[in-house]
């Protein structure tokens, strides 16, 4: 998947977490909205016209049910409780259109009303889509690590933005959250393939907590992915400049957002 999206530009109080929005996402529960449904609302809410939302989303549909259909049997066996829809709620995530429509995959659009200014009407922009993407990737096995990667094509910032009075600077010993979702790899090597010509920021991430879904066989490229829920917290331990900026990240929190996308097993499960 594209690293384009550069998703970590804002910083909001730690309280601000999606939890605190849950009301948004009540109506939901007793009337779940379709994949189609979801993401026409995304595309118009981005401004793109309802004829040309459609167009894209008959493309998007097509090429992740050629996928899904490509992978099934491997997908029902690693993932016996996913269903078709499930899946394909899933690849839609990793869809990436071209010419005209570049700028309105899901993941895109997902993210970046994750990190809006004022994130209460970035989330209301999304919220259909966010609603079954959860509930979707709850139905996965979690994936648990001990160090992931996540390279980007740009150079984060170093010292304190005066543009930006809320942006907290990668500096060792400050604490950064990455509010929308995050694409990491357990392989190194992998992630280096986004860094294009060779500059930009490597983040290695560390923590002993540290879980994730392992997309992968959902994924439209045949990209090793593993996708971290929004809000997780970290503390910057170590910085190495140079031409790609290597940045080493501890995990401190690893919440578990929105509750009210948990399966029945999850919801019984956290009841004790």
């Amino acid at each position: 998947m594209s690293q384009k999206f550069y998703s970590i530009n804002e910083e909001f109080n730690f309280a601000d977490s999606l939890n605190k929005y849950e009301d948004l996402f009540k109506y939901m529960e007793s009337n779940i909205p379709s994949l189609e449904e979801a993401l026409i609302d995304m595309f118009m809410n981005a401004k793109l016209n309802k004829e040309n939302s459609y167009e894209l989303y008959d493309d998007l549909k097509r090429k992740c049910e050629d996928e899904i259909n490509k992978k099934w049997e491997l997908i029902k066996k690693e993932y016996p409780n996913i269903s078709r829809n499930d899946a394909l709620i899933i690849a839609a995530y990793t869809y990436e259109p071209k010419g005209k429509y570049e700028d309105y995959s899901p993941y895109r659009l997902l993210n970046s009303s994750l990190v809006a200014t004022n994130r209460k009407n970035g989330v209301q922009n999304i919220e259909k889509y966010l609603f079954i993407f959860l509930c979707a990737l709850r139905k996965l096995k979690i994936c648990i690590k001990n160090c992931l990667f996540r390279c980007i094509t740009c150079k984060v910032k170093l010292t304190k933005d005066p543009n930006n009075t809320k942006y907290i600077p990668y500096t060792e010993g400050n604490e950064k959250i990455f509010w929308p979702f995050t694409s990491t790899s357990d392989d190194e090597n992998t992630s280096e393939n986004f860094l294009g010509n060779g500059t930009g920021t490597k983040f290695k991430i560390i923590g002993n907590n540290l879980w994730g879904y392992d997309i992968t066989l959902f994924n439209v490229y045949e990209e090793k992915e593993i996708l971290l829920e929004p809000e997780r917290r970290y503390a910057i331990k170590e910085i190495k400049e140079g031409n790609i900026l290597e940045i080493t990240l501890q995990l401190i929190d690893n919440p578990h957002i929105l509750g009210i996308c948990d399966s029945k097993e999850e919801k019984e499960v956290r009841k004790y």
